[in-house]
């Protein structure tokens, strides 16, 4: 039969399998959440991760969604970072997005359900290098949190990762959290 990848890193649509293929995989990874921005700022948790595998009939159209990744915060102390997004496919098959940072702690990672297995994402950190906190790890291996350093380096979130905080109220180097994916394989 036919086999080939598709690979979704936003929006939303339907994905039909051709013709003669009868079954398919698809691994799903929900939006990193947003990084805070404050004295006590926390990194943003990753996004769910999740996989599962299943009967296709020909031409059949399969709902997708891919969770963006959440807002950083947008003022020093205004609590307002977002959480990552859902990313879903076939509306049961769910990888949660990452919480956002906020005043209260590290973002919560995403968690999963309807699939045949998967992993929850990290939770946001403390800050831990200079006045800086890493965004939590998606449950992917392609997928890093956000990292803001003075002294090192500064990388954005990848993969479903969630955005770095920034406790140093001179300037905001908190980041946003990383799009959600999704893999289908037949």
């Amino acid at each position: 039969g036919a086999h080939g990848v598709q690979v979704y890193s936003r929006g939303s649509g339907n994905w039909t399998g051709p013709a003669p293929v009868v079954s398919a995989g698809a691994v799903r990874e929900g939006g990193g959440g947003g990084g805070g921005f404050s004295a006590t700022a926390r990194g943003g948790g990753g996004g769910g991760y999740c996989r599962k595998v299943w009967a296709v009939s020909p031409a059949q159209a399969i709902a997708y969604v891919v969770g963006a990744g959440g807002n950083r915060e947008t003022a020093y102390g205004a609590n307002d970072a977002t959480a990552g997004a859902n990313t879903t496919f076939n509306t049961t098959q769910i990888a949660n997005g990452g919480a956002s940072g906020s005043l209260a702690g590290g973002g919560g990672g995403g968690v999963f359900s309807g699939a045949d297995y998967g992993f929850n994402g990290q939770n946001g950190d403390v800050f831990n290098i200079s006045d800086k906190a890493v965004g939590g790890r998606a449950a992917h291996a392609a997928s890093r949190g956000g990292v803001q350093s003075p002294v090192t380096l500064s990388l954005p979130a990848v993969n479903g990762g969630g955005g770095a905080g920034d406790t140093d109220a001179t300037s905001n180097e908190s980041s946003n959290g990383a799009n959600g994916f999704i893999i289908i394989k037949w």
